[in-house]
Protein backbone atom coordinates (compact mmCIF):
# COMPACT_ATOMS: atom_id res chain seq x y z
CA UNK A 1 0.00 0.00 0.00
CA UNK A 2 1.25 3.39 -1.23
CA UNK A 3 1.10 6.88 1.03
CA UNK A 4 2.44 10.05 0.49
CA UNK A 5 3.08 10.33 3.89
CA UNK A 6 6.12 10.49 5.88
CA UNK A 7 6.14 8.30 8.74
CA UNK A 8 7.78 8.98 11.72
CA UNK A 9 6.52 6.63 13.89
CA UNK A 10 4.37 3.66 13.08
CA UNK A 11 1.54 2.73 15.76
CA UNK A 12 0.05 -0.74 15.66
CA UNK A 13 -3.28 -0.87 17.27
CA UNK A 14 -4.31 -4.13 19.78
CA UNK A 15 -2.76 -7.06 20.05
CA UNK A 16 -3.22 -8.33 16.08
CA UNK A 17 -0.79 -5.55 14.47
CA UNK A 18 2.11 -5.69 17.09
CA UNK A 19 4.01 -8.14 14.89
CA UNK A 20 2.83 -6.31 11.70
CA UNK A 21 4.50 -2.70 13.09
CA UNK A 22 7.56 -4.38 14.47
CA UNK A 23 7.87 -6.19 11.34
CA UNK A 24 7.48 -3.27 8.95
CA UNK A 25 9.94 -0.95 11.71
CA UNK A 26 12.56 -3.54 10.79
CA UNK A 27 11.93 -3.90 7.33
CA UNK A 28 12.54 0.08 6.98
CA UNK A 29 15.85 -0.32 9.36
CA UNK A 30 17.05 -3.21 6.87
CA UNK A 31 16.01 -2.05 3.42
CA UNK A 32 16.02 1.82 3.40
CA UNK A 33 18.33 2.15 7.18
CA UNK A 34 15.15 4.22 8.45
CA UNK A 35 14.77 3.93 12.21
CA UNK A 36 10.98 4.43 12.79
CA UNK A 37 10.68 3.60 16.24
CA UNK A 38 7.00 2.09 16.78
CA UNK A 39 4.26 2.41 19.47
CA UNK A 40 1.61 -0.12 20.44
CA UNK A 41 -2.25 -0.06 22.13
CA UNK A 42 -3.24 -2.96 23.83
CA UNK A 43 -6.77 -2.45 23.89
CA UNK A 44 -9.47 -3.42 21.68
CA UNK A 45 -12.19 -1.23 20.75
CA UNK A 46 -15.83 -1.85 22.82
CA UNK A 47 -19.27 -1.73 21.54
CA UNK A 48 -19.76 1.77 20.22
CA UNK A 49 -15.93 2.76 20.42
CA UNK A 50 -14.10 4.26 17.66
CA UNK A 51 -11.07 1.45 16.58
CA UNK A 52 -7.97 3.17 17.67
CA UNK A 53 -6.68 4.53 14.39
CA UNK A 54 -9.82 6.62 14.54
CA UNK A 55 -9.04 7.66 18.10
CA UNK A 56 -5.15 8.84 17.24
CA UNK A 57 -6.06 10.57 13.65
CA UNK A 58 -8.60 12.92 15.78
CA UNK A 59 -7.00 13.46 19.42
CA UNK A 60 -3.94 14.16 17.41
CA UNK A 61 -5.20 15.87 14.19
CA UNK A 62 -3.20 13.78 12.39
CA UNK A 63 -3.46 11.03 9.04
CA UNK A 64 -3.10 7.23 10.30
CA UNK A 65 -2.86 5.36 7.64
CA UNK A 66 -3.29 0.98 7.70
CA UNK A 67 0.06 -1.01 6.88
CA UNK A 68 -1.96 -3.78 5.67
CA UNK A 69 -5.91 -4.84 5.39
CA UNK A 70 -7.82 -7.82 5.59
CA UNK A 71 -8.23 -7.69 1.90
CA UNK A 72 -4.30 -7.86 1.60
CA UNK A 73 -3.95 -10.83 3.85
CA UNK A 74 -6.50 -13.04 1.83
CA UNK A 75 -4.63 -12.26 -1.60
CA UNK A 76 -1.63 -13.07 0.15
CA UNK A 77 -3.12 -16.37 1.64
CA UNK A 78 -4.90 -17.28 -1.94
CA UNK A 79 -1.91 -16.45 -4.04
CA UNK A 80 0.29 -19.61 -2.09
Amino acid sequence: MESTIKADTLYGSAYKSIPLVSAASIAYAMLHNIDIPFALDHQEKGAHEVSAIQEVSECFAMPVVSIITLANIIEFIEAE
